[in-house]
């Protein structure tokens, strides 16, 4: 009778084994097989990218004539209008063009739809900067501001969105 207990608990130990592993399996199915994980992936990347861009964009510095100014503080001197940066073809212009050729060489390259907006305080009286093919309305994109401080109480807010 000792040996027929023990067979059973043994077998019902077996039992017990095999749900955990078929649990176990399961989980580890749904998990490698759910397609949300690759989204989320380029999502975070995208973030990322956005993220590092901006930052690496406006500390570079601008390439005006006798001046070591970044792109930051072209933009500050746009909406300040001060005369201390000699850019090729005046402020705006030039950011635009350097912008777009940096670009050009990056994201577009990188084949990334992009759009670059750009917003100054309203007492600066300056219509907004806008670069890139953009994003269509509802597409996956990632968003990624960055804020210049200027001599008004609001900022210059540039806005890249990467789809």
């Amino acid at each position: 009778m000792f040996t027929h207990k023990k067979a059973q608990i043994e077998m019902i130990g077996l039992a017990i084994i095999v749900i955990l592993l078929a649990l176990g399996m399961f989980f580890i199915a749904k998990f490698s097989l759910s397609s949300d994980t690759g989204n989320e992936v380029q999502q975070g990347k995208q973030q990322q990218i956005s993220t590092q861009f901006l930052n690496t964009l406006m500390s570079t510095k601008a390439g005006c004539v006798g001046s070591s100014a970044t792109f930051t503080g072209l933009l500050q001197e746009y909406v300040s209008e001060s005369t201390n940066l000699e850019c090729e073809g005046g402020l705006e212009t030039y950011f635009r063009t350097s912008v777009k050729s940096i670009f050009n060489q990056t994201l577009d390259v990188w084949q990334y739809k992009y759009n670059l907006t750009i917003t100054f305080p309203p007492q600066a009286n300056k219509d907004p900067i806008s670069e890139g093919p953009g994003c269509a309305r509802y597409d996956n994109s990632k968003t990624q501001y960055f804020f210049i401080p200027t001599d008004y109480p609001k900022s210059i807010v540039l806005e890249l969105r990467l789809c």
